[in-house]
């Protein structure tokens, strides 16, 4: 895994020594080389560090050049594939110096050109300088695992994996993104197009850009589309055998979970104790002995343990098994988070997940994690609240719902548990154009913000992802949550969490032929059905995990953040930065109250978590006066 970041201009170009400097504000995520390149013309420039994983040698070192130096890439990432796409290379004539799969990638663009991202099998985001067609190409995975942003004005682009050195590089000032805060706090992450700078975007995953070099122009295209994929659900989903789904799913993950053990570098398994990271360690076991798995235990919190489960798979796989006790785990990481994440992002299970990232790299450089289970096979608590409320909305108006919600909103207390049933009630389910998170709705953003409107804004969720042609209501949601909570925030957390210290993480749910399998064959009452989830994973997981395994727990790498918040040093932190935020206005008494109310068994915890992590990001990186401050 590792970092890039570069630019390209038509006429005038870039502060080509910022983003020479800049580049050491990606060091850790490749801390084992770093290096650039820089056109004589100085309108090109591609930095690069290094994590090495396949060919440790000074060999697979980037930016890398074809011997022709006509085409040059800065690549992040994995290509899964890339010993049977190099053997069909070699087959039609490519010569290769490495055993890197950079090199693969390279000669694939080389003879296929933009068709070899159908070829892919990977998490991947890189960019390809063709001095030939005079273009930069930028590609992104399908799933979103490595992110992409870029900055585009008149003639110019930059790009980076990470905001920070972008940030830092551009001359131009950074506006905040209003559209963005507001799907923040009402999501708990960015939208996938947008970042919290108004001004810098993120190529979407299954994307790819083209900046023509020559005349300045972009296009953007997609070389895969979750939404066109689901049209050509099969016939035979309808008569599909379990046993042969099952069956079928199992053969699929040996493929994949096969393919992402090869590794130069020592590898690990992230061991949650839950079903996905538990079925990745039984079938990594039947291709390696003696497997390093990793947990982090909650001794004072039964609830949170995860300690009994994680060792009955251990147990059973015969892993070297290493625990990581979290129970000293204090508010003031949240600070730390807030650099290596670059931008607000709620989701109180990046501390646990950072801690483990940063444990299991001291021992290993490469972990297998098992991300991407829930959103394809139906395993959020959500679907089943949906899907009943889907049923019971065919039996009154959308109109009525609506008009009858919004009044009861009106009189029901703000923080209630309850509310954001009765709002989703009210909402036209047809078209998931809207929030199933239980963050800041806009009544409660409205009381957070004081009314100020320049900071209020509806949610939106843009039209590719609000209009999935599909009338089945599991697939869309399982999609819905696919484009937005699994790219923005899942996959988000891991990089940012993993790459904090150096460490890649690999999702073999995420190969494109399991995200095929799920959305295409794998019938809707075989995800949720009733109060069931997951249903077909489970059915596998019955058939190779202990009998005595729980499978109805869902509990994964989180923390108690709603007791955390009762009383003690975590409660008295959010007092103190809620209190003393100087940075936008909010409505401090409405923010205290709600942190009061945890005293009383209210489960504000995720709400409170957002908002401290905006108040700890907006004090890292913005000045009193709203301009940015120095990241160095």
């Amino acid at each position: 895994m590792c970092g890039i970041l570069g630019f390209s201009s038509h006429k005038v170009s870039f502060n080509t020594e910022r983003f020479r400097k800049n580049i050491k504000l990606l060091n850790h995520r490749g801390p084992d080389h770093n290096d650039y390149w820089l056109s004589t013309d100085e309108k090109h420039f591609m930095g690069f560090t290094r994590l090495s994983i396949m060919d440790l040698s000074a060999s697979g070192n980037q930016p890398m050049f074809s011997s022709s130096k006509e085409f040059g890439i800065v690549f992040n990432g994995e290509i899964y594939n890339h010993q049977e796409l190099k053997k069909e290379l070699i087959n039609l004539g490519h010569e290769f110096n490495s055993r890197s799969d950079t090199e693969v990638l390279l000669n694939s663009y080389i003879e296929w050109g933009e068709n070899c991202l159908q070829k892919l099998e990977g998490m991947f985001a890189f960019a390809l300088i063709d001095k030939k067609s005079k273009q930069l190409i930028l590609a992104r995975d399908r799933a979103g695992e490595k992110p992409l942003y870029y900055f585009t004005k008149e003639g110019l682009i930059a790009y980076a994996s990470e905001l920070k050195p972008l940030v830092e590089s551009i001359e131009d000032s950074k506006e905040m993104n209003i559209n963005a805060f507001n799907h923040y706090l009402g999501n708990g992450y960015i939208p996938r197009e947008e970042s919290i700078y108004l001004n810098i975007n993120k190529l979407i995953p299954g994307e790819y850009l083209i900046f023509n070099t020559e005349t300045g122009k972009l296009k953007k295209d997609k070389y895969w589309d979750l939404n066109k994929l689901i049209t050509r659900k099969l016939e035979s989903q309808k008569n599909s055998s379990e046993i042969l789904l099952a069956n079928k799913l199992e053969q699929l993950l040996e493929t994949s979970v096969r393919q992402r053990l090869i590794s130069d570098a020592p590898l690990g398994m992230m061991l949650s104790g839950g079903v996905d990271s538990s079925l990745m360690v039984a079938i990594a076991s039947r291709f390696k002995e003696n497997l390093d798995t990793y947990t982090v235990i909650f001794p004072d919190n039964k609830i949170f343990n995860e300690q009994k489960y994680a060792k009955l798979i251990s147990k059973k796989f015969n892993t070297n098994h290493h625990e990581l006790e979290a129970n000293s785990i204090e508010p003031e990481i949240i600070e730390k988070l807030v650099y290596f994440f670059d931008e607000p992002m709620t989701d109180s299970s990046m501390i646990p997940t950072y801690i483990l990232c940063k444990e299991m790299s001291k021992f290993c450089k490469v972990a297998i994690g098992g991300d991407g289970g829930d959103e394809l096979f139906g395993g959020y608590n959500h679907y089943s609240r949906l899907l009943l409320l889907n049923n019971l909305s065919k039996f009154i108006p959308f109109t009525i719902r609506k008009y009858a919600a919004k009044n009861i909103l009106k009189i029901l207390p703000l923080n209630l548990r309850g509310r954001k049933t009765i709002e989703l009630f009210g909402q036209d389910l047809n078209h998931l154009d809207f929030s199933t998170s239980l963050m800041f709705d806009l009544n409660q953003r409205n009381h957070l913000l004081m009314n100020q409107s320049r900071f209020l804004k509806n949610i939106e969720f843009s039209k590719n992802e609000k209009d999935i042609s599909e009338n089945d209501f599991v697939t869309r949601m399982t999609a819905h949550d696919f484009q937005n909570f699994m790219s923005e925030d899942i996959l988000v957390k891991i990089d940012r969490a993993s790459m904090a210290h150096s460490l890649e993480i690999r999702s073999p749910f995420l190969d494109s032929r399991i995200i095929n399998f799920a959305f295409t064959e794998v019938p809707s009452k075989l995800k949720v059905h009733g109060q069931k989830k997951k249903i077909l994973l489970k059915t596998l997981a019955k058939r190779i995990l202990p009998s005595e395994f729980d499978l109805q727990r869902k509990q994964g790498f989180s923390i108690p953040i709603n007791n955390l918040l009762i009383k003690g040093h975590w409660h008295d932190y959010f007092h103190n930065k809620i209190l003393s935020f100087e940075g936008i206005e909010i409505n401090k008494e409405y923010a205290l109250n709600m942190l009061a109310e945890q005293k009383k068994g209210a489960h504000n915890g995720e709400k409170l978590f957002s908002l401290v992590q905006f108040i700890c990001w907006h004090e890292k990186h913005i000045n009193i006066d709203n301009t940015l401050k120095p990241t160095l």
